[in-house]
């Protein structure tokens, strides 16, 4: 590809292990990021969301959101059964997450609570044996899979400008 450049095999392990250091969790068992031998280098991870069917066209705005990376499941008004195996959304598709796992009601108030999931329902690294309050930026973890609770902000509108004559943006 580059003719006038020389590049040592040990450029792409030195790189591999950069990658592997800002990804991966400090201490980890595994690595994002495996090597095969004789052919290379595989990304290592499994799908925690995925999306169901067709999206109606007239879903409504989500009230919150689930955050853990570039991974955020939309939650609704009302009750939302986070799961494996769910009607919403959203299903997530981790091992350690239980087909109905968790509850979150989102009303006046909100709150979340385990649905008898087999690997627990966590907030703030207190497993849950009851409904509990939650809040913007709480920590939520289902089974394994850790997530950030985020309220969706609601957009406002445009504010105006006066401007004078003859001024520029």
């Amino acid at each position: 590809m580059w003719p006038d450049t020389f590049v040592a095999e040990s450029s792409l392990q030195l790189l591999i292990h950069e990658i592997r250091q800002a990804i991966d969790d400090p201490g980890g068992k595994q690595s994002w990021i495996r090597t095969i031998h004789g052919i290379g280098y595989s990304f290592c991870g499994e799908d925690l969301v995925t999306r169901l069917g067709a999206v109606a066209s007239g879903v409504e705005h989500p009230a919150a959101w689930l955050v853990s990376g570039s991974i955020r499941v939309p939650l609704r008004e009302g009750e939302n059964i986070v799961g494996r195996d769910t009607a919403e959304l959203f299903q997530l598709e981790a091992p350690t997450i239980s087909r109905r796992h968790a509850r979150i009601v989102i009303g006046e108030s909100i709150t979340i609570e385990d649905a008898g999931s087999k690997n627990g329902t966590w907030l703030q690294d207190e497993r849950l044996t009851a409904p509990h309050g939650i809040a913007d930026g709480d920590v939520v973890k289902l089974g394994s899979a850790t997530f950030t609770f985020r309220l969706a902000r609601q957009s406002k509108s445009t504010e105006s400008v006066d401007q004078l004559p003859g001024d520029r943006l």
